[in-house]
Formats: structure tokens, sequence, C-alpha cells
């Protein structure tokens, strides 16, 4: 009899890069292995999926709807999420008796208050993507400070608290694992796999700077610009484009008043941001909070040198600074400047950073990275 796995997700009808690597992993795990895979989702498959999934792959679709509290007043969502869990719990839990798998992999979303409870003899693995103390947090802005606060900090100790009663866990980064190690036993590492590893293009004379993010005051977008602004006078033929979710239109008026709108212009982030990257000679990531090097993952696999805020986690797992690029210490602007303006200036360490960074992801290959998760998948299920 075939082994089964799992995997809890919420939906994947909106674009979500998360949501996209677990269906090249879940794609791959189907092709390749001798597992059966399901796919469990929250929330109405009614619109089409944004990623696509192996014929091999079974949907199933709980139809809980989380989704439908979002417009609902404080108390009112609370009440109703609740009804909501109980239903999720009791069609989840009947189904995972039913089919007896032997791994269940949750994504520390509405599973997770009551995934160990389940006796249905599973092994329940599971895959944290953020900081222990950033993605526990919620905001509730329509308290006080003070109770927001205490509100968080309840928040947090609940999902630390359910996160523990977990089997065991995959961190992302290495520096993920060495920080939930301090809190849950068996953590291991399993780094998020390329989409693509081309060949190096021929060089072109390409002065552009892409970079990607939120446009959110205070995540580093803004920093960013106010950084161009003294680099743009001294490199007239450079250009820099930004691509992100948010308020756009605020950020295109701050590049108009800042004179910069012949060298800066502003994009929505697309579904695929894969075919950009050879349209650019640089990447600079300039988040002032945990985010792991995703894109810097994906540029470097294009030849492109970053330049990066050393934020915990990923991009010190991945830029070696001055060889491949530049890491900056957060929030030092004067000296992500320097730096930018120095691989602006200079092609030759360009080209050089250039080979060094398309060989270093190599590690992240999805014929190297899968054959981890298959090998913890055979470990855990014996």
């Amino acid at each position: 009899m075939a082994k089964k796995i799992v995997y809890l997700l919420e939906a994947l009808h909106n674009p979500n890069n998360l949501m996209r690597i677990l269906c090249q992993k879940i794609n791959w795990l189907a092709e390749n292995t001798e597992y059966e895979l399901y796919v469990v989702l929250t929330e109405q498959t009614r619109k089409p999926l944004c990623y696509e999934l192996s014929s091999k792959v079974q949907v199933i679709n709980m139809d809980v709807n989380y989704d439908e509290l979002d417009k609902l007043p404080f108390v009112k969502r609370w009440f109703y999420h609740m009804k909501k869990q109980q239903v999720y719990r009791k069609k989840m839990g009947d189904w995972l008796v039913a089919l007896k798998p032997q791994i269940t992999v949750s994504l520390i979303q509405h599973d997770i208050p009551f995934l160990h409870k389940i006796k249905d003899g599973s092994h329940k693995l599971g895959e944290i993507h953020f900081k222990r103390d950033s993605g526990l947090l919620f905001s509730y802005s329509f308290f006080s400070e003070k109770i927001n606060r205490w509100v968080t900090c309840c928040k947090q100790l609940c999902m630390l608290y359910w996160i523990k009663k977990l089997d065991s866990f995959v961190t992302d980064t290495d520096g993920s694992r060495h920080e939930w190690e301090k809190i849950v036993s068996d953590v291991c590492f399993i780094p998020n796999p390329l989409k693509e590893y081309p060949e190096l293009a021929e060089v072109q004379d390409i002065k552009k700077v892409m970079a990607i993010g939120d446009y959110m005051p205070g995540l580093g977008l803004d920093q960013l610009i106010m950084i161009w602004e003294r680099l743009a006078p001294k490199y007239p033929d450079w250009r820099l484009h930004l691509y992100g979710d948010g308020e756009l239109a605020v950020f295109k008026e701050m590049i108009k008043n800042k004179h910069l709108s012949r060298s800066v212009q502003c994009y929505s982030r697309p579904k695929d941001l894969y075919q950009l990257y050879s349209q650019y000679t640089l990447l600079v990531q300039i988040y002032n909070y945990d985010k792991f090097g995703r894109h810097l993952m994906e540029a470097m696999a294009y030849g492109l040198p970053c330049i990066a805020f050393n934020v915990p986690f990923g991009p010190d797992e991945l830029i070696e600074d001055e060889k491949n690029g530049f890491l900056v210490s957060p929030g030092h602007t004067t000296d992500f400047t320097s730096k930018l303006g120095l691989l602006m200036h200079d092609e030759e360490l360009r080209l050089k950073m250039r080979q060094q960074a398309h060989i270093s992801v190599r590690p992240y290959l999805l014929e190297v990275v899968m054959p981890r998760w298959v090998e913890l998948f055979d470990k855990l299920s014996r």
C-alpha cells in the first residue's frame, strides 16, 4: 500500500510566493516518488488555481471559508471564527482518521490549535516560514496600545503552545532552525528550492537596478528612494525599477516630488518574477524586518549581484560579502549607498560578482533540495 502525505493549506487562488514554492515541491514529490500526495484547502476553490498541480495530486476542499470573516466586526469575527474552527476540526479529524496518512504537513495556519489532537496515526510535521518572535504577531489596531500588546502576547503564547505539540519541524533557513531549537525539539533545516537555474546569458550593457518589496512606509522601499536620490545625479544613465504591492500611488507621488520620475519607476508585483531578472544588472533588498532572501536566490541564479541589509534570516546564507554581493548592517543607509554606487561604477567588479552569484546558488537546485525532503519523509514514515 502506497504511503500518503497530506499538506494542509488555506487557498491556492491568490498569487503567493510561499504557495508557489509548496506547489513546486508537492508536484515534484508526486511525479518522482511513490508517495500519494493530498492537498487540503479550507477556502472555496471555485476560482482557478494560481499554480498548477500535478494530476497525481488529490485536492480536497473542506469548504470552511475563513475568508468570509474578513469584513465582520471583531466580536462577531471571533465568535464565527470559533464556529468555523469546530467545523474544520470535525471535517479534518474524520477525513484524516479515514485516510490514515503517514505524514501530515501543517503550514501553522488554522489547523494548528487542534491538529495534534487528531488520532489518525500520522506524524505531524510543521513547516515554519517565519521568525519565532515575528510570524506569530497579530495586529489589533482598534484597541489601545496597551491592550494591543496584551492581546498579541496572549495570542503568541497560545500559538507557541500549539506549535510545540507537533512532532517535528522544518525551517527554510539555518538561522531560523537555530532560533526554533531553543523552544522545540526535532527541528531540521531544508531550504526552499529554485524554480529555474538558467545558463548565464551573454553580458549586455544593461544599467538597471531592481528591488522587490511592499509599497508601505517603513518597509524599505521608501528608504531606497532616498538612497537613489543621492546616487541619481552621479549616474544619470542608470534606472531603478521597484516591484511590489500596497500603496503604489503614494510612492509614485513621492518619486515625483523628489524629481526622480525619469530614473525611478514603480510597478505592481507580477505573478512570475522569473521573466524579469534577465532584464536587470543588480538587485537590492532593503527590508528592515525578517525576510528569507527568496528573491535574492532567484536573482543570483540569473547572475545578478545583490546588496541587502543583513536581517535575520536568509541574506547572510546567500550573500558572501564582497564576493557575490554586499551585506550591509540594518539601517546603515550611508554604507548601502556607497556599496550600490560602487557596483554601478565598477563594471569589472559587477562581472566578477555575476559569476560568483550564479555559482553560489547551485545547492538550491530542485534536484539537490528535494531528495532531502524524501529522506526526511522516509525516515518519519517508517
